[in-house]
C-alpha cells in the first residue's frame, strides 16, 4: 500500500455507513501496526506504472472514482501480483 492510499484506508473504515464506524484512533493504530509488520511490503508505482494503468483503464473502461482501483491493480501487476 503506497503512501497515497493510506489515507484512503482510514477514510473508508471510518465512514458512518458502517455500524459502528471504526474509531479514528483505532484505524490509525491498526494501519500503523500493518505498516510496521516485518512481513509488510509497501509497493510503489515504478517506471511501467502509467503504461500498465492506461492498458487497464482502456480494457476495463473504468470511470471516475473506480479509477483509483485501477491504480492499485497497476501497482500490483507491476510487482508481479496476479490480479486476475
Amino acid at each position: 500500500m503506497g503512501p497515497t492510499h493510506r489515507g484512503g484506508v482510514v477514510r473508508v473504515v471510518t465512514q458512518p455507513v458502517f455500524s459502528p464506524p471504526t474509531a479514528m484512533g483505532t484505524a490509525i493504530t491498526a494501519l500503523d501496526g500493518l505498516l510496521t509488520s516485518a512481513s509488510a511490503c509497501v509497493l510503489m508505482p515504478g517506471a511501467r506504472h502509467w503504461v500498465l494503468l492506461a492498458e487497464i483503464i482502456r480494457a476495463s473502461q473504468v470511470r471516475g472514482a473506480v479509477t483509483n482501483d485501477a491504480v492499485l491493480v497497476a501497482i500490483c501487476r507491476e510487482h508481479g501480483v496476479d490480479t486476475s
